[in-house]
C-alpha cells in the first residue's frame, strides 16, 4: 500500500498539469466587510465564491472592546484562535481562548465572543453546512428545543438534515438542506415534505430549502382541535419567527399554495417571491367547465372510502391516485403519495377541508412580492384559461409553461424540470 501511494505521488509530480484542476482560494484576494458589531470578516471559502457547496471558512478580526451579539444557528460552528485573547460564551458557559484554542460549537447553541484584550482577536471559523446571514438567529427563545439528527445525503452531495421545533400547538417537523437564500416548500395535503425530496437537491445547490410537514400531515403534531385555514396560517407564521426568517421565498403546490397566498398578502413585508404551483382560481363566467375535475371531487376522498376486512377499498383508494397522476407517471412514483395517503386515514384532520370551507381570502392586490403560477399538463383541475386568470389578481405576476408530463404530482413526476422553472423564476 506504501508503495502504491508513493507511486501515486510520483506520477502527480511528473505528470505536467496533473492538478490543474485544484481549486485554490487566496485569502489575501477575498474583500473584507464589518458587521454591525464593528467585527470584520473575509470568507475564504464558501459556496458564494467556490465550489464548496457544504461548508465555509471565514477569516474574523474583532477589535479590542468588541463584543460579537451572542446568537445561534442550524450549522455546526468551530472557532480556532489565530491571534489575540477574549472571552467564549457558550450556552452560558465560559472560558478564556487564547492562541491555538479551538471552539467547537454544536448546532442551536447559544454562543458569542468578546475580546476584552488591547490586541485584535482574531479567528478562523469554519461552518458546515455553510454560514449565511439569513441563518443567524438572535432570539434565544427561537431556539428548537428538541435535537437534530445527522444530515442524510438525498443527492448531488447535498445533506438533508430533520429537526423538530416546539410551537404552540406541540412539535413541528421540517427538514433543510443547502445554502443561500431562504425558499420555504408547502406541500398539499395529504401528503408531506416527501413530496419535494426529489427536487431538494436541486435546489439546494442555490438557496437553503426549508419543507415543514403542516400541522396534522407527516411528522408533525397532530392539533388539538380541527384547524381552519386561520390556524394553519398563524403555524406557518409561528414556523417562520422560530426559524429567525426576516423575508422567504415561499413554494405552495396545490393546498400549500394556498398558504403561500395568505402568506404573500398578509405579511407583505415579509415575502421575497411567491411560486404557486398546481393552483389557480376559476373565473367568473369560464368557457371549460373542466369535467374530468368535477367528476373527481364527486367521489369520496379516499380517506373516507369505507375500509372492509378483505382490503377491497385499496385498489379503489390507488387508482385515485393513479387518475391523479399524468398518464406517463411511472406507477413507483404513484406510490410515494399512495402510500402517504393511506397512512394520513391515521390522522383525524385533513387541511383541504379546511380550505374548502374558508370565505375570508385575503385581497391579493395587497402582495408585493412577484408571483409566478406553475403546474403539469396532467393537472386536470386547472387549465391555461385558469391560470391566466389567477394571475390577473396579483400586481406582478407571470405563467410559467405547463410542465410536460407531469400531474398533480409535480415534483415526483418531474423533478428537473419543475427545479428548472423554480430556479428560473428565483434568481434567472
Amino acid at each position: 500500500m506504501r508503495r502504491q501511494a508513493y507511486a501515486l505521488c510520483l506520477a502527480l509530480i511528473a505528470a505536467p498539469g496533473a492538478l490543474a484542476d485544484v481549486e485554490v482560494i487566496k485569502l489575501a484576494d477575498q474583500a473584507w466587510y464589518e458587521a454591525e458589531d464593528r467585527a470584520v470578516a473575509r470568507e475564504l471559502v464558501s459556496p458564494r465564491n467556490s465550489s464548496a457547496k457544504n461548508m465555509s471558512i471565514a477569516d474574523i478580526v474583532i477589535p479590542p472592546g468588541v463584543t460579537v451579539e451572542p446568537h445561534h444557528h442550524m450549522m455546526e460552528e468551530v472557532y480556532h484562535v489565530l491571534e489575540g485573547e477574549g472571552v467564549m460564551m457558550v450556552e452560558d458557559e465560559t472560558r478564556r481562548i487564547g492562541p491555538g484554542d479551538t471552539v467547537v460549537i454544536a448546532p442551536h447553541e447559544w454562543h458569542n465572543v468578546r475580546n476584552d484584550g488591547d490586541t485584535d482577536l482574531r479567528l478562523f471559523v469554519t461552518c458546515a453546512p455553510a454560514w449565511a446571514p439569513e441563518h443567524l438567529i438572535f432570539d434565544r427563545s427561537a431556539k428548537p428545543a428538541s435535537g437534530e439528527v445527522p444530515g442524510e445525503v438525498v443527492g448531488d452531495g447535498q445533506a438533508l438534515r430533520k429537526h423538530y421545533v416546539d410551537l404552540k400547538g406541540g412539535q413541528l417537523h421540517y427538514v433543510t438542506a443547502g445554502n443561500g437564500p431562504p425558499l420555504l416548500l408547502l406541500h398539499q395535503a395529504p401528503l408531506s415534505h416527501v413530496e419535494f425530496l426529489p427536487i431538494i437537491p436541486l435546489l439546494a445547490k442555490h438557496f437553503t430549502v426549508i419543507a415543514w410537514d403542516a400541522p396534522g400531515h407527516g411528522n408533525s403534531f397532530i392539533p388539538p382541535v380541527e384547524y381552519e385555514v386561520p390556524d394553519y396560517l398563524a403555524t406557518l407564521v409561528e414556523f417562520v419567527d422560530a426559524l429567525g426568517l426576516e423575508r422567504v421565498s415561499v413554494l405552495g403546490h396545490h393546498s400549500g399554495a394556498s398558504f403561500t397566498r395568505e402568506f404573500a398578502a398578509r405579511y407583505p413585508e415579509r415575502t421575497e417571491r411567491i411560486i404557486l404551483s398546481g393552483s389557480a382560481r376559476t373565473p367568473p363566467k369560464p368557457k371549460n367547465e373542466l369535467p374530468k375535475a368535477k367528476a373527481f371531487l364527486a367521489q369520496p376522498y379516499s380517506r373516507e372510502l369505507a375500509m372492509d376486512e378483505a382490503g377491497e377499498f385499496l385498489p379503489d383508494a390507488w387508482s385515485r391516485y393513479v387518475t391523479l397522476a399524468s398518464p406517463s407517471a411511472d406507477l413507483e412514483t404513484v406510490l410515494i403519495p399512495f402510500v402517504i395517503g393511506i397512512d394520513a386515514r391515521t390522522k383525524p384532520y385533513d387541511m383541504h377541508l379546511a380550505i374548502f370551507r374558508y370565505e375570508g381570502w385575503a385581497d391579493y392586490r395587497t402582495v408585493q412580492a412577484p408571483v409566478m403560477l406553475l403546474a403539469g399538463d396532467g393537472d386536470f383541475f386547472l387549465d391555461q384559461e385558469r391560470l391566466d386568470y389567477t394571475c390577473t389578481l396579483f400586481p406582478n405576476c407571470k405563467v410559467y409553461p405547463f410542465i410536460e408530463g407531469a400531474g398533480a404530482f409535480t415534483a415526483l413526476e418531474q423533478p428537473e424540470l419543475y427545479a428548472t422553472a423554480i430556479i428560473d423564476f428565483l434568481i434567472r
